[in-house]
This record gives structure tokens, C-alpha cells and sequence, in this order.
């Protein structure tokens, strides 16, 4: 999983949670926040209609 790569001393993965899910053409875009240890962070995901990634960003929060 891609959020495993976030930097070390985060902390443990305590909550992931789906903020957003929205439709852009074809793809569909998932905003989600995902807490480690004391650190937030804003992922936003595209997927393509057949499952490709099209976007990934992972953002303090």
C-alpha cells in the first residue's frame, strides 16, 4: 500500500477515512484522510475506469 511509504517516526496508521469521492469524465477521484501517530495527511487518489492510477497526491494536513 502507498501510504506505507510515507517518512518513518510518523507513527502507527490509526485512522483512514474517506472525506470525498467525486467524478471527473471517466476517472473518479478519492480524497481521504489518514492519521499517523500525531500526523494528519490528505491523500487524493484518481483511478481510470480500468483501474489504473491517474492521480496521487499526499499532503499535510
Amino acid at each position: 500500500m502507498i501510504l506505507r511509504k510515507l517518512p518513518r517516526g510518523t507513527g502507527p496508521r490509526s485512522r483512514i477515512e474517506l472525506l470525498e469521492r467525486r467524478q471527473t469524465g471517466d476517472d473518479w477521484v478519492h480524497l481521504y484522510r489518514a492519521v499517523y501517530g500525531g500526523d494528519t495527511f490528505l491523500v487524493s487518489l484518481g483511478a481510470a475506469p480500468d483501474a489504473r492510477i491517474v492521480e496521487l497526491s499526499i499532503d499535510s494536513a
